[in-house]
């Protein structure tokens, strides 16, 4: 009988290691829509919003001159667009007439007020329950254009048209919150005029919303 040698190698030898190709690999988690504000908080915002036409309030105007207003809202990750264009009469048919000539770095500009457009960026903050017991969330704008103008060169020029200045409102401390396709916002009172942090807007106006469009 022949012996084969011992010291014969394998030609073939069976690679036992399990194969890493055929391991099933881990679900990855869909990429969701980038709605997100600069403080990284998902945005619910993101769309336009209408109020429709109803009574109104501006520190532009008296009441008898402005009264009524049409007012749209666009958010778009974290840069807003407000349009709000008023009028004199409860059905917004006849706009208010206010048109003022201001000073500004560029030369005379003339303003209309009876549609204003006001531009900037918004981040939200924290959740809170309003004092009427509504579930809100903190919004944080500050305005940037107001017209296409940059906004500080709006109010140092109005500041120079007004008697006793202006108050400048470019950041505004507020709430908001959403209902199905429903967008109330905050309105300010006499403690709480959003001016500040510590005077944020915590009432909500319920006599007048945003539809989502």
């Amino acid at each position: 009988v022949n012996q084969e040698d011992n010291n014969q190698e394998l030609e073939n030898p069976v690679d036992e290691t399990p194969e890493e190709d055929n391991m099933p690999e881990e679900d990855e988690t869909p990429e969701e829509e980038d709605t997100q504000d600069n403080n990284g908080t998902t945005t619910i915002l993101n769309g336009t919003w209408l109020k429709a036409c109803g009574p109104s309030e501006s520190e532009f105007f008296d009441e008898e001159d402005r009264e009524y207003d049409i007012t749209t809202i666009t958010f778009a990750n974290n840069r807003f667009t407000t349009r709000a264009q008023t009028f004199i009469d409860s059905e917004c048919l006849v706009p208010t007439e206010m048109e003022l000539t201001l000073n500004l770095p560029s030369g005379p500009t003339s303003i209309d007020f009876n549609d204003v457009t006001l531009e900037g960026d918004f981040s939200l903050g924290n959740k809170i329950t309003t004092v009427g017991g509504f579930e809100s969330q903190e919004i944080d704008t500050v305005s940037t254009l107001i017209n296409g103008i940059p906004y500080q060169d709006f109010v140092d020029a109005l500041n120079a048209f007004t008697p006793g200045g202006f108050i400048d409102d470019a950041s505004v401390y507020s709430i908001f919150r959403i209902d199905g396709n429903e967008l109330t916002t905050g309105i300010d009172t006499e403690e709480r005029n959003g001016a500040t942090p510590e005077q944020r807007e915590i009432m909500l106006d319920l006599d007048r919303v945003f539809i989502k469009q």
